[in-house]
């Protein structure tokens, strides 16, 4: 297994617990931390290097744009991969051009778009500079299993 220090910006350990699985299903040993709070990720940026950040687009006092104000401003250079349920084409669109190495839909529908866009265009964002198979990406855009559920 491949270690990777990824920071996870999500609401729920749910959701955090979800994208965990599914790198370690890519032979990764994810070490990680979840923050929800701009105040909660600047303390963990300054408090050790990360390979990764997951962000949702969406959080109750957070949002995806201010994730990549925070990581341009402190001037780190880490892959920010966008995770949401309902991220439009424009708003994609908006937060790439803001920073975001790629953005990804969570959700059964776009499972297969997003799997086939990732492997169409070979390597993308942080899978291009770090090697990493676009795969694993693409399965990070599904949800978490849930017993009993749909």
């Amino acid at each position: 297994m491949k270690p990777l220090r990824v920071l996870i910006v999500s609401p729920s350990d749910e959701d955090a617990e979800g994208l965990l699985i599914e790198l370690r299903k890519g032979s990764y040993e994810p070490a990680h931390e979840r923050v929800e709070t701009r105040s909660q990720m600047a303390a963990a940026l300054a408090r050790q290097s990360w390979d990764l950040v997951i962000s949702d687009y969406t959080l109750p006092r957070f949002n995806a744009t201010m994730v990549l104000t925070l990581l341009q401003k402190t001037a780190t250079d880490i892959p920010c991969i966008i995770v949401s349920t309902t991220l439009g084409e424009e708003v994609a669109v908006a937060a790439l051009k803001t920073g975001a190495h790629d953005y990804l839909l969570r959700s059964h529908r776009r499972r297969h778009q997003a799997q086939t866009r990732l492997a169409s265009c070979g390597l993308s964002g942080p899978a291009r500079r770090s090697g990493q198979d676009p795969s694993l990406l693409a399965r990070i855009a599904r949800p978490p299993h849930r017993e009993g559920g749909t």
